[in-house]
Formats: C-alpha cells, sequence, structure tokens
C-alpha cells in the first residue's frame, strides 16, 4: 500500500518478513467466453421463417498476486486461486413475419416464441485464500487480502427457464400514417407470469419530415447473479480496510434484516420524436423519452456488525459489514437524443460526420422501499451514497463526433467522446465529484477482398481516465464504482471481418 505520494507504507496486517515496506494486492482475472448460434431460414404456409438456436458461456476466474493471508505469517503464499463464477445460456427462437401488400397500403405481421434455459454457479478458491488459521497470528485477517477467495459455503448452482411467446403487427394505413402494436407474454420457472405490450405511430408529412411516437410497458427478471451472488470484499472505510459481505438474497443475513426476495422490475415509457433530411446530405433525428421504473434493483448501503440483529452474525463470519441487492426504489428518467448525420464527397473519397447527443436527469420517486424490520435505518439501506450511485448510472449528457473516410479500400475513422459529470459520495458524506472527461478512438481498415476487411486501432487512445480516481482518498467502493466512463484506460485492437455475400 502506498501514500498519497506514491510511496510505500508498513501495512500492519501484513509480514514485515514477506513485505518490509508493505505491500498493494493485485487482484487477477481468467476470462473464458464462448459462444455459438446456428439456425435455418426458409418460407412456410406464405409466412417467412427463421428458426435458431444459440448457446453463450462466460467464466470469470480470480487470482491473487503480491498478497499474503496474514494468519499464516511467513509461511504464507504470496498468490492464490480465488475461485470465480460462471453464466450459460441457451435461446431458442422461432419467428414467423408475412406482409400483406392489399390490407390498406401494407401490413407486417410477425409472431413468434422464445425459449431461454440459463445456469449460474459459484465456485470456491483454494482453502488459503478465504480460511482463517488458528495460532498465534489469529488476531489478523484470514484469507487472501484484498480480494478474500470465494469460500464452499459460496458455493451453488442455480437454473430457471423462460417461455415466451409475442406478435407484433405494422400497419400502413396510408403511405403517410403508420401505426404498429405488439405484445409479449412470458412465463419464469421461478416468476411467474408477465404481460407486456407496445404502441407506435409514425406521420410522414413529405419525403424530407416525419413526426413518431411510441408507448410501451417492459419487465424484467431479476437475474440469477442477482439472486445467488455472495461473497467477501476488502473495502477501505475511514482510512481502514475492512470486509465486507455481499450476502446472497435469501442468505442468513439477508434473512435476519428481513430483506424481500427479489422480484422483477417493471417500467412504463413514452418517446416522442422526429426525423428528416436537410437536403441530399444532412440527415437528422430528435426524440425525447419518459421512463418509470417500478421496482428497481439496487445494491444497499453496509450494515455493520455492532447492529442489534446481525452483529452476531456478521462477527460469527469475520466480517465487519454487510450489504445486499433489494427492490429498493422507483425511477424516473427524462431525455433527450438527437443524432446529425452529413455525407460530402472529398477528394477521391466520401467523409461521413456523425453528431449523437444525449441528455438526460434521473430522479429517485419517492421513499425507499423497506420492511418494519428496517424502521429507523433508511439512511443505512438507501441513503446519500446509494442513491449517488443510482443516480450515476445516467450521467446528465455524453456527446460522440464520429468523422468516418473512406476512399477505394481503405478506409479511417476518429471518434470524440464527451462524457458529463457525475456525483459521488464517500463513506463519511462527503461529495466526490467526477468532472467532464474526452476520450479519442481511431481505427484504420482496408479491404482485403470484398468479403474480408482488416482494422486496427485503439479505444481511448490518449489512455484517460477518470479525474477523481482515487482509493485512497475517495474511498467511493472501487469496482462498485458508477462513474460515467470505464477506468481501464487505452484499448488496442486488431480484428478480421468477414461477411457472406448474398
Amino acid at each position: 500500500m502506498t501514500d498519497d505520494n506514491g510511496n510505500p507504507i508498513p501495512n500492519p496486517r501484513s509480514n514485515a518478513t514477506l513485505y518490509p515496506n508493505g505491500f498493494d494486492p493485485i487482484i487477477t482475472s481468467d476470462l473464458t467466453d464462448a459462444h455459438g448460434a446456428v439456425g435455418l431460414r426458409g418460407t412456410f404456409g406464405g409466412f417467412d421463417v427463421d428458426l435458431s438456436e444459440g448457446f453463450g458461456s462466460n467464466r470469470f476466474h480470480y487470482g491473487l498476486t503480491n498478497t499474503l493471508n496474514a494468519t499464516l505469517g511467513a509461511a504464507s503464499p504470496t498468490t492464490f486461486d480465488a475461485g470465480g463464477f460462471q453464466l450459460q445460456q441457451n435461446v431458442v427462437n422461432l419467428n414467423l413475419s408475412r406482409n400483406y401488400k392489399t390490407v390498406l397500403q401494407g401490413l407486417n405481421v410477425a409472431i413468434g416464441s422464445e425459449y431461454r434455459r440459463e445456469w449460474y454457479a459459484l465456485f470456491a478458491g483454494e482453502e488459503g485464500s478465504y480460511r482463517k488459521y488458528p495460532g498465534a497470528l489469529n488476531d489478523r485477517p484470514g484469507g487472501s487480502q484484498g480480494f478474500p477467495g470465494f469460500q464452499p459455503r459460496n458455493e451453488l448452482k442455480a437454473s430457471r427457464s423462460n417461455v415466451g411467446v409475442y406478435a407484433d403487427a405494422e400497419l400502413d394505413v396510408t403511405k403517410a400514417f403508420l401505426v404498429a402494436a405488439a405484445g409479449r407474454f412470458e412465463n419464469y420457472s421461478d416468476f411467474g407470469s408477465s404481460f407486456t405490450g407496445k404502441l407506435a405511430t409514425r406521420y410522414k408529412f413529405s419525403e424530407s419530415f416525419s413526426l413518431r411516437g411510441t408507448l410501451s410497458s417492459g419487465f424484467r427478471a431479476p437475474s440469477l447473479a442477482q439472486i445467488n451472488f455472495n461473497t467477501v470484499f476488502t473495502n477501505v472505510v475511514g482510512g481502514k480496510p475492512v470486509d465486507i459481505l455481499l450476502d446472497r438474497n435469501n442468505g442468513p443475513v439477508s434473512k435476519a434484516l428481513g430483506i424481500p426476495a427479489l422480484t422483477q422490475e417493471r417500467s412504463q415509457s413514452a418517446s416522442v420524436g422526429f426525423t428528416g433530411r436537410a437536403g441530399s446530405v444532412l440527415s437528422f433525428t430528435v426524440d425525447g423519452y419518459y421512463i418509470h421504473i417500478k421496482d428497481r434493483i439496487v445494491l444497499t448501503g453496509t450494515f455493520a456488525d455492532d447492529d442489534p440483529q446481525i452483529g452476531s452474525i456478521l462477527q460469527g463470519l469475520n466480517v465487519g459489514q454487510a450489504q445486499f441487492f433489494a427492490n429498493a426504489v422507483s425511477t424516473d428518467t427524462w431525455g433527450l437524443d438527437v443524432v446529425l448525420a452529413n455525407t460530402i464527397g472529398v477528394g477521391a473519397g466520401r467523409l461521413t460526420t456523425t453528431l449523437a447527443a444525449n441528455a438526460n436527469r434521473l430522479l429517485i420517486v419517492g421513499q425507499a422501499k423497506t420492511t418494519p424490520l428496517l424502521a429507523g435505518k433508511e439512511e443505512t439501506f438507501f441513503g446519500q451514497r446509494e442513491q449517488a450511485f443510482v443516480k450515476a448510472s445516467a450521467p446528465p449528457y455524453k456527446i460522440n463526433l464520429t468523422f468516418d473516410y473512406n476512399v477505394g479500400r481503405f478506409g479511417a475513422l476518429v471518434r470524440l467522446v464527451q462524457f458529463g459529470h457525475v456525483l459521488l459520495y464517500d463513506y463519511n458524506g462527503d461529495p466526490n465529484p467526477y468532472r467532464d472527461r474526452l476520450t479519442t478512438d481511431v481505427a484504420l481498415s482496408y479491404a482485403l477482398t470484398n468479403q474480408l476487411r482488416l482494422s486496427v486501432g485503439s479505444s481511448n487512445l490518449f489512455n484517460v481516465y477518470p479525474n477523481f480516481f482515487n482509493p485512497q482518498a475517495t474511498e467511493n467502493g472501487g469496482a462498485w464504482d458508477a462513474v460515467q466512463m470505464g477506468s481501464n484506460g487505452r484499448f488496442l485492437f486488431a480484428k478480421l471481418q468477414f461477411r457472406v455475400s448474398k
């Protein structure tokens, strides 16, 4: 660990033989991601038929280096296998669509169904990554410091299935007036059923200007990870490292505080806007929107080990605090999207310039949703700090300016991204402002053949980071921070794209 000037400082939790000048634990990860899909297309009974099946798997395996288990003293390893988690999903889709040209000015109908199966698992790390060993050093925290590994009691396997059916229709009442409606019914093996719908319309005043609007309802079941994820992680609170339990939704600590079972989020939304062209080179779209989310799933604040209801449980688990996922709040979001695109000839090639801007405001509606066992603990359950995290998930604005130039087989792209500011709070209630930031993306490409293109480039070329990113000072939660941009800096890439001609 280091001070504000980057100098190592002795850590009383460390071992002087292994780390005489203190240490800075490093969390590593081994990520395995794979997916594949197969499908068939054809016609049957006048309908276009699309049948597909897709399977995906993501496995995240943690490790620790430059750390130790302090209860082992000088005999401790300095690297650990900390365990991890895996999510797998299999989806089967069947879609049938048909266009009836003789119904008014045209009617397009689509019906279909989807079957989805999901699996989620947590697996433990090696014993030394989580165990507190008995002996003379038993007054020190056990496990790999910085990030204790997943324990056998964290291990679990969960699964669920979902069946959905839907119908969609778009009717051109006249050549200028379109109306559309859609509905979807879903049944979850662990949540029961839901129905959502959508109504939309568009009126074309001319070939260069149209008005459009939409009303819709939405549904999102809590993910298997939100229901089942549980672990212990180390955070810095008041300048001191504290082990914090993130308990699963039906875990013993959650039950002791009366945290109810997670339920689905429901939403209602509306949008209205216009789209069109100005001349032959400039196109534009402008849309305003409103989104209301009821029973939004959020991460609560932390309850300490001196809490009269759960303190003894936390002490028995050797952790100082605990927090949970809960359907704690409802939110309203008001926003505006604007997209301008212009294409002109430059030299022997063509330059497309696109300006895309979003402005929005997220409001927390009413009081946090608590239970009788949480009476008087509203500020701990969902206080100023946790509310700021939710608001920071929707920064006040974001602007993209893209220049895309193509000449012959060559292409060049430059994108400037301006991120709006967000405001977070530390554990002491002090504000931590993340100011506006500008990043730059670049890419160069060359078409090797009509079907094969090679691209190289960089996202965030100049390695820009959030301006207020100092865990020693902010105590905002590190990996849990909901800031307006990523914190991984520059990303370099090379990709080969292959397109199959129809």
